[in-house]
């Protein structure tokens, strides 16, 4: 409950007992949560409850970072050739490797890669002719546009693919 004082007004016993808590998500995905009737008893109790983690945790996997879905799936030698790509070739083997994806997701992911395919380009070039032969859109759960590859964008795909592995054997 939460309410504002005015000067001059006292709060009851109910209003002063406020209870906050906080969840935190560690590495390796453990969560851990703490409640307290003050910030600052909140913030020990997190303290407490991460130095006890760190010693249930197995060595290594609170400083692990987990690769993105992209550095799993993606070929080595693909990744090695991404400025060499087209946005058209990256987009398409984005599509290959992690469908169905949003433009926002597309957009991320080659960001995280080092070769962004910009908002503006996807909004434009990916729905010209031939390009957007390449994909069938759907709807996701949450309502956004999913795109994933057509037949026709697989085949592509795994053109693509096969010119860049020979490319860099």
């Amino acid at each position: 409950m939460i309410s504002v004082m005015t000067s001059g007004e006292k709060l009851s016993k109910e209003e002063e007992r406020v209870t906050l808590t906080v969840e935190v998500t560690l590495p390796g995905g453990l969560k851990i949560s703490a409640s307290g009737t003050s910030p600052e008893s909140v913030v020990e109790r997190l303290k407490e409850s991460i130095k006890l983690a760190g010693s249930i945790i197995p060595e290594g996997i609170a400083t692990e970072r987990p690769p993105s879905t992209t550095e799993k799936k993606m070929p080595p030698q693909i990744l090695s050739s991404l400025q060499n790509m087209s946005k058209k070739e990256l987009v398409l083997l984005l599509l290959h490797h992690e469908s169905p994806l949003s433009r926002d997701q597309i957009n991320q992911r080659s960001r995280e890669l080092g070769r962004e395919v910009s908002k503006e380009w996807l909004d434009t070039e990916f729905y010209r002719r031939p390009f957007k032969e390449y994909f069938v859109v759907e709807e996701g759960a949450d309502g956004n546009r999913l795109y994933r590859l057509s037949e026709l964008g697989k085949m592509e795909a795994q053109r693509i693919l096969s010119k860049y592995l020979n490319e860099n054997p």
